[in-house]
């Protein structure tokens, strides 16, 4: 090998060396991205979701929002979940992992906090709450998004999501969702104003809980004793908070 081949293999073969270091540091540049990206939001209303019917409340307390967890323990939130099943013991009779899904929105200003619907068939009867399936959702919710109603007999659930996220991390509304969620099992049932608020009180303010965290970002408060019950011309009854 003359000394001239003998300098260009040896250029080659750095060349080869720094290629290679390049796609090195790209390759952790990007793990390193990947791993501090936060989870999606709808993966995280899922899971919130799961936990919910699971009765799960480390997972829950885990997404509770950092101004919420201060007014709330761990103990607390395992009680009042106790309490929800103890009253609807049909949030853990099915087994589908419900679908999370996101009403359309005209605005493309990005919200505080992303609401998701999970849209259940709830059997009274048999004491079953059925998710939907994803083409059933798709259904639903297109015709949800137009006339604000599902047919009779099906139900939706809320999970509220910071759309902001602490590094790895993204908040849930999570005692919002829990008390929506008794409100429309509640009404789903057909039970009477003044039972469901005394079951308000009884699983909620009984369990230190007066006021909930209703948006993520400003941390703003509302109170249980603003919910008002009503029922519309049409006979269907529904509430505001």
């Amino acid at each position: 090998m003359t000394q001239r081949h003998g300098k260009a293999f040896l250029l080659r073969r750095k060349g080869y060396w720094m290629v290679l270091i390049a796609c090195l540091l790209v390759a952790v540049g990007m793990g390193i991205w990947w791993y501090w990206q936060p989870p999606d939001p709808a993966v995280v209303a899922t899971r919130v979701m799961e936990a919910i019917r699971r009765r799960d409340a480390p997972t829950l307390y885990h997404y509770t929002c950092a101004e919420e967890r201060e007014r709330i323990t761990l103990e607390q939130l395992q009680r009042i979940l106790n309490a929800i099943h103890q009253r609807f013991p049909e949030l853990s009779q099915s087994l589908e992992v419900p679908v999370a899904y996101r009403p359309s929105t005209s605005t493309k200003i990005i919200p505080s906090d992303y609401c998701f619907l999970f849209l259940f068939k709830h059997l009274t009867e048999k004491n079953q709450l059925i998710a939907c399936s994803a083409k059933e959702v798709d259904i639903l919710g297109k015709s949800f998004s137009q006339s604000r109603r599902l047919p009779e007999g099906y139900i939706r659930l809320t999970v509220c999501v910071a759309s902001q996220a602490r590094g790895r991390h993204r908040c849930a509304l999570v005692m919002q969702g829990l008390v929506l969620c008794v409100l429309v099992l509640s009404l789903s049932r057909n039970i009477s104003d003044e039972e469901i608020e005394s079951l308000i009180k009884e699983i909620f303010v009984s369990n230190g809980v007066q006021a909930v965290q209703m948006n993520s970002q400003t941390g703003t408060m509302r109170r249980l004793d603003q919910i008002k019950l009503f029922r519309n011309q049409s006979g269907h009854r529904g509430f505001e908070w």
